[in-house]
């Protein structure tokens, strides 16, 4: 994973980007006599996924799957291009390739951000916070008039993000699920109502998906060599006896007493599909219950959610990147998402592989099968909850575009994208989300 600029809170910004490489080599961080503040408006900190950087104005977030975010509006920004193009052709005009952009990428990014730091501060007070949790960085950016009302309210939907990892951890020996895990194929074992509502629900989308979402799939992950580590081949036997571990039938709900019961051993839980939709989702409640009407939030930037509209905007602008099929390859903007109270989950099988006998192996196990998922390397959904929209991508990258239509038919109004691979070119499906085209 690239890091792209992890945000030190020690440093001021002036200090960040003058240690950044482009700035000092292009001559850029001749900031004399500009106005900056002490802290970036969006960190790019140490995710699992994806990275996300945000300037000031909020025209346009970008989510994608491994590589770099920029965003420029407002008058203060046209110096750097108000698009993806004009960042590209800049990219481009510059001579810069494949791992050699990182340094450029900051330093366009950081001068996007001083110049409408400028421009924004004063009409729109924004307030950003953020936590380390579920093993990736949750960040909420915040709207309105009253900064210090706006911080109390993010702050308290960060604390409830880490009561719920507390809560669904496969890794803490004190979570719901890590006690489910131990104890529920011996005896039924009780877990809080809000824990099993969200099994219940994951049964559900379990159902609805034909497997292809199944919150039992922890036995393949950790055959595969996934769980904690880098991956491996596993032997034929072991897929066999993992595989006979896995299945939602096994997971047996007592709503009359709110227990659990698995009906054998070596049944194991693992929320990762479905957690970081559902801690964002309840997040965005305690921040409607304060009276935020302005936000973004992510969990890892593999899933965000919107509130409302930026100022001045008619929507939260969300761009995904095309997913390279080469190391080094520059990137592209594959689409520009809209979201307004919508929420949006990328899932992506490229981050996390290894590849043995000339072939590649993800992260991303089909639990029907007990292999990695082959075919599709990306999908996309959009709906309200990020809770279905996390276990709807996985869903819906397992299945790939042989199962567009039924996935996109579960749920009315239901946005998709999906991007398979076949023979080293890709092909792109979309329902409701605009694809860019070759000419622009």
């Amino acid at each position: 994973m690239r890091v792209l600029f992890p945000l030190t809170p020690a440093l001021s910004l002036r200090e960040r980007v003058n240690r950044c490489p482009a700035f000092e080599q292009s001559g850029a961080a001749n900031l004399q006599g500009r106005r900056l503040t002490d802290s970036l408006p969006m960190s790019l900190g140490n995710i699992q996924h994806t990275r996300m950087a945000q300037p000031r104005r909020f025209g346009c977030w970008m989510l994608d799957v491994g590589c770099w975010v920029f965003s420029f509006f407002g008058s203060g920004g046209q110096g750097a291009k108000n698009s993806v193009r004009g960042i590209l052709s800049l990219r481009e005009r510059a001579g810069v390739r494949g791992e050699e952009s990182s340094s450029l990428t900051k330093a366009l990014i950081l001068f996007a951000e001083l110049r409408t730091l400028e421009v924004s501060s004063a009409d729109m007070p924004t307030v950003t916070v953020a936590c380390h949790a579920m093993a990736t960085r949750f960040e909420i950016v915040l709207h309105g008039d009253n900064p210090a009302s706006l911080r109390a309210a993010g702050e308290e939907a960060l604390r409830l993000v880490e009561e719920l990892e507390d809560q669904l951890s496969l890794f803490r020996p004190g979570s719901e699920i890590a006690r489910l895990n131990a104890r529920a194929a011996r005896e039924p074992v009780r877990v809080m109502p809000g824990v099993f509502a969200l099994l219940q629900h994951a049964q559900k989308l379990s159902e609805q998906t034909g497997g292809a979402f199944d919150i039992t799939v922890a036995p393949l992950v950790r055959c595969w060599g996934f769980m904690g580590g880098e991956g491996r081949m596993p032997r034929p036997e072991e897929v066999v006896e993992a595989r006979a571990k896995v299945g939602v039938p096994l997971v047996q709900l007592n709503p009359g007493d709110f227990t659990v019961r698995f009906a054998r051993e070596g049944v194991m839980l693992d929320l990762g599909a479905i957690g970081k939709g559902y801690a964002i989702e309840r997040a965005a409640e305690v921040l409607r219950e304060a009276g935020v009407t302005s936000a973004l939030l992510h969990g890892g930037t593999s899933s965000v959610q919107a509130i409302g509209r930026p100022r001045e905007e008619e929507c939260w602008k969300i761009a995904i990147e095309t997913p390279s099929l080469a190391q080094g390859t520059p990137p592209t903007l594959l689409a520009t998402v809209q979201l307004h109270d919508e929420a949006m989950s990328v899932s992506s099988v490229q981050e996390h592989s290894f590849r043995a006998g000339g072939r590649a192996f993800g992260h991303v196990i089909d639990p029907r099968t007990g292999e990695p998922v082959t075919g599709t390397v990306l999908a996309a959904v959009v709906l309200p909850s990020a809770t279905e929209t996390d276990a709807l991508s996985t869903a819906l990258l397992t299945l790939g575009s042989a199962g567009h239509e039924h996935i996109a038919g579960l749920r009315p109004g239901m946005k998709t994208l999906v991007v398979s691979e076949f023979g080293g070119q890709l092909s792109v499906e979309a329902k409701g989300i605009r694809v860019r085209s070759a000419e622009e």
